[in-house]
């Protein structure tokens, strides 16, 4: 099963902040997962940018799609730590997230993301850590 497979497999079992953010998937492999989320109401503050917070969520679940494609044995991974940057920010198109492995340790997992526009520009830099839950 691919990537695009397993993340409408799940969410057919299950609903979280993914459907509420409209997120889609676009690619993974154990070395990188992308995932996007249009701009809308619900994702945006009043003045017609992303919001923050949904910029940040778009990137925990990124990261964590990653740990779950990278390493499915070891359980779901548990968001413990983030820190995240916003660079920029746009009032159209899409947010794509860019998830990569920093390390994947028996413990403690790190992942870096980067969230841009659909020009390649930017908006959010983020890195977390994550313990996996059997």
């Amino acid at each position: 099963m691919d990537f695009v497979e397993q993340w409408h497999s799940y969410y057919a079992e299950c609903f979280d902040m993914v459907r509420a953010l409209r997120l889609e998937p676009v690619s993974g492999s154990p070395q990188e997962v992308r995932v996007r989320m249009p701009l809308h109401t619900d994702v945006s503050q009043p003045q017609g940018y992303f919001a923050g917070p949904a910029l940040i969520a778009l990137s925990d679940i990124t990261a964590s799609w990653l740990g779950m494609v990278a390493r499915p044995a070891d359980g779901f991974p548990l968001l413990v730590q983030m820190s995240a940057s916003l660079v920029s920010n746009t009032n159209q198109g899409y947010a794509n997230a860019c998830a990569t492995p920093v390390k994947f340790g028996r413990r403690l997992w790190v992942v870096n993301v980067e969230v841009t526009d659909d020009d390649g520009k930017v908006l959010l830099t983020a890195t977390g850590s994550f313990i996996p839950q059997p």
